[in-house]
């Protein structure tokens, strides 16, 4: 066997066929299966492949003789030790694995050269010395190596569907095999790795061979008796290239140039598509294939189910169209003359005779290079067109479904002009454009990706403008009714679409700059209106869609941010919006964690509001139009920004991001929101349930108390929970936990900036300090006595000492263990490694 590879896997048998291109059987969901069973009268086992519908399609059994694999058997890819039984009976008849066909004809012996003219056909065969070996392309497209009649080594290339017979077997001077179909499709391929790039022109310095030796082995090798390619697997070069997609392939070392038959796009100048990747390296060369033309029997194929074809006598456009086929005649030679070529030139698209006559079916301006026709099927299209393209200006320039350069859109009849072009109709739809009446060669276009396009904007939900029976519709909705001699016509100067009649210059306009939104009324909307008070109005002020709320200022302006319509005042401030602003409502009157809240932007509460603006914080009275400034900071100042709402927290920001204040609660959740407080004309923070901040600030027993969260407060250390005696005075102390009473259950309540720890027993039942003793009494009573709030982070209760303005802790007294303690509380300093005062937050659930 010559040289060949060490410590390598070599397959020298598998089951897949060599007669067909891919797996035998049907694997279905289970796929194959591969049993063993054991024979009952010998100690061997038979071995028997399944697929996956249960058929047996391979099987091999103890002290078989006649073993010969099965139907279509890959295997051997080495020369065997013995001979492989023929089939017969009525196996013969389909097991091409086992035999030769008669046809078969020993065309050449022992090798062939590589050249242009050398080829293999269907049946010829490349026979070995001692004749033990043949080397033969098959009907079915199939190459094979005979050992006697058993298939020793085939290319996998048999019965492919998109493939047509006759098959040929090309030798390229550069020493390559090339398998091919009819339409010169390549199957398969042999490749030469020196001839990549080719710069020493190898088919004029060496020559190849192909050889088949008397050990089966067929090989490619030069004139110095290198090896370029193998059948066997042991070989370095053992590699060949399969294709399994239609493609072109034309040998340019013997300078083929193949013809499509199906093509996608013709070009008025195909030759400029072609360049060099390197322009000074000639082997850089890439040739694209495009053409001008088609021939009878060819056509122009899409992704649509679309074809232009060309017979002997006529070209026909064939388009589905709501699941039915559909077809139109673009022209024909007549009677007594068949069709030449259907030709795309530079001037347009022509049908040429054999008789020397020719049709025009389009017609365009004198272009030297970039026409493209090609079968078109873009969003808001129906259905597929074919159509003309400019590959530099990116524009459709002709249809069957006729592209219009309009003048004006007007509801008369359709009017011609240069070129059979349309440049006046009803309507204004995609593709179509619309020319500018006051100059300078600009136009509004009809884009089938972004709609309506302007110079700077489009309006991408507009597929069309019409001007029917005195009304004007957008898309199909009706957006002006009854005016008699509308025309809607293009201003290019200041990049507007304008409607006016004889006696109205302008009922309608649509700016490139702006965008209109349409409101749901009693009748269509044709105008809106922004008034010097800031009102909008629509219909020349018949309808508000949005009227000033506070006081007047010197002026406003409606604007475009991203496709939101805004309303503005000088102040800064978003007055109105279509859309949200940022990521919430203009008007919003509550706003959640990740809401905006930044300058300019207001909390919305009817007749009263919070905004930020000029650095300050403002609470304004709609009724009254007077605004104060909120003083959210104790100790600093600066420029407010933003507002920040947190799990914990809200922060007060400048523009540098940097906090000015904030005010925390104990308690994180996503439970956190500022609001409007309406039953109290306030704004308010609260979170959990738990007002934290509210402006202006109410007294505890006045106005809207916020909602209370019972919650439970244990001692992991003592393992009980804090209690409440019904009794005023009574020590609170820790107990065991029970559901069924109130005394267990707290909560916590801000009143003026400062915290309380109230019982579910009354809502006037305080836990309060009281020369060191931990009891109850009355909130109202007690208010500097019961300044308790929880340390979250260390799971403190905390007492906040007015007098000293210092923290102390709720501490249980006693060891766990004491079964004589009364299990009271008492105050302590703070220590975060003494568990007795460590008290966890639990659910009443």
């Amino acid at each position: 066997m010559g040289n060949y590879r060490n410590n390598e896997e070599i397959i020298i048998w598998d089951s897949l066929p060599k007669d067909l291109p891919y797996n035998v059987g049907y694997s279905d969901n289970v796929g194959y299966s591969l049993v063993l069973i054991d024979d009952e009268n010998s100690d061997y086992c038979t071995l028997t492949l399944y697929d996956g519908v249960g058929i047996k399609i391979w099987e091999i059994k103890p002290g078989q003789e006649d073993y010969i694999g099965y139907t279509f058997p890959k295997e051997y890819n080495m020369p065997l030790a013995f001979e492989t039984k023929q089939p017969v009976g009525d196996i013969s008849k389909y097991d091409f694995h086992n035999i030769i066909r008669p046809e078969v004809n020993n065309t050449y012996t022992h090798k062939m050269r590589f050249s242009c003219d050398t080829t293999m056909k269907e049946n010829e065969a490349l026979v070995s010395k001692n004749g033990k070996y043949k080397f033969y392309l098959q009907p079915s497209g199939n190459l094979v190596i005979k050992e006697n009649t058993r298939t020793m080594w085939s290319s996998l290339t048999a019965e492919i569907e998109m493939f047509e017979s006759p098959y040929t077997l090309s030798f390229s001077p550069i020493g390559e095999l090339i398998l091919r179909d009819k339409n010169k499709f390549i199957m398969w391929e042999t490749v030469n790795a020196d001839s990549f790039k080719n710069t020493a022109k190898i088919e004029e310095t060496q020559e190849f061979y192909l050889i088949l030796s008397d050990d089966g082995e067929l090989y490619i090798e030069d004139n110095q008796h290198n090896m370029y390619w193998s059948s066997w697997p042991v070989r370095l070069y053992s590699q060949h290239i399969r294709y399994i997609y239609p493609t072109i392939y034309d040998i340019t070392s013997c300078k083929e140039i193949i013809r499509n038959k199906y093509i996608y796009n013709l070009f008025s100048n195909p030759d400029i598509y072609n360049f060099y990747k390197d322009p000074k390296d000639p082997t850089s060369y890439v040739r694209k294939y495009y053409t001008s033309y088609l021939l009878p029997n060819e056509s122009l194929i899409s992704l649509y189910h679309a074809t232009l074809n060309v017979t002997n006598t006529e070209v026909t456009f064939y388009y589905e169209h709501n699941n039915k086929m559909q077809s139109r005649i673009l022209a024909s030679c007549g009677k007594n003359s068949n069709i030449k070529e259907l030709k795309l030139e530079n001037n347009g698209l022509f049908l040429y005779c054999n008789d020397n006559t020719y049709k025009t079916i389009a017609s365009l301006p004198e272009n030297p290079k970039y026409y493209r026709l090609s079968i078109v099927k873009k969003h808001k299209m129906d259905y597929p067109d074919l159509m003309i393209y400019n590959t530099k200006t990116k524009e459709f320039l002709w249809g069957l479904k006729p592209v219009k350069f309009l003048n004006s859109v007007v509801p008369k009849k359709v009017k011609k002009g240069e070129y059979d072009r349309i440049i006046t109709a009803n309507n204004f739809t995609t593709f179509d454009r619309l020319i500018s009446y006051n100059g300078g060669g600009n136009h509004i276009y009809f884009s089938n990706k972004h709609g309506l396009e302007f110079s700077d904007k489009a309006y991408k939900s507009f597929k069309s403008l019409s001007l029917l029976d005195d009304n004007f519709y957008i898309n199909d909705e009706l957006i002006i009714k009854d005016n008699k001699n509308m025309e809607l016509s293009y201003d290019g100067i200041n990049d507007k679409l304008i409607i006016g009649n004889e006696t109205t210059d302008i009922i309608w306009e649509l700016y490139g700059k702006k965008k209109y939104y349409l409101k749901d009324l009693n009748e269509p909307v044709y105008s809106m209106t922004l008034n010097t008070n800031g009102d909008i109005t629509l219909n020349n002020n018949k309808y508000i869609l949005h009227k000033e709320y506070y006081i007047k200022d010197k002026f406003y302006e409606l604007i475009m941010k991203g496709y939101n319509l805004i309303l503005k005042s000088n102040t800064g401030e978003y007055k109105w919006a279509l859309g949200n602003i940022f990521n919430r409502p203009y008007n919003a009157s509550s706003l959640k964690i990740g809401d905006s809240f930044k300058e300019g932007e207001m909390l919305y509460c009817g007749d009263y509001s919070m905004i930020i603006l000029n650095g300050k914080l403002l609470y304004r009275d709609h009724k009254s139009k007077r605004s104060t400034e909120i003083k959210y900071s104790p100790n600093k100042s600066g420029y407010l920004y933003e507002i920040e709402i947190g799990v914990n927290d809200i922060n007060f920001k400048d523009k540098e991001n940097n906090s000015l204040n904030h005010i925390s609660s104990p308690n994180q959740s996503f439970n956190s929101k500022l609001y409007c407080d309406k039953n109290t004309r306030s704004i308010v923070w609260k979170i959990n349930n738990t007002i934290k901040w509210r402006y202006p600030e109410i007294s505890s027993n006045n106005g809207d108390l916020q909602d209370k969260k019972y919650i439970l407060l244990c001692n992991k250390y003592y393992q009980k929970c804090l209690y409440a005696a019904n009794r005023i005075g009574s020590n609170v102390r820790y107990a065991d936990y029970s559901k069924t009473l109130k005394n267990f259950k707290w909560y916590f309540e801000i009143i003026n900036k400062k915290s309380y720890l109230k019982s579910a027993i009354n809502d006037d039942i305080c836990l309060i300090v009281d020369n060191d003793k931990i009891i109850t009494g009355k909130c109202s009573e007690n208010i500097d006595k019961a300044r308790i709030s929880y340390n979250e982070p260390k799971n403190y209760i905390e007492y906040f000492n007015s007098s000293n303005k210092q923290y102390k802790c709720i501490s249980g007294i006693d060891d766990r263990n004491n079964r004589n303690s009364p299990q009271y509380l008492t105050l302590a300093n703070c220590n975060k490694k003494d568990e007795k005062m460590i008290w966890e937050i639990k659910t009443t659930n």
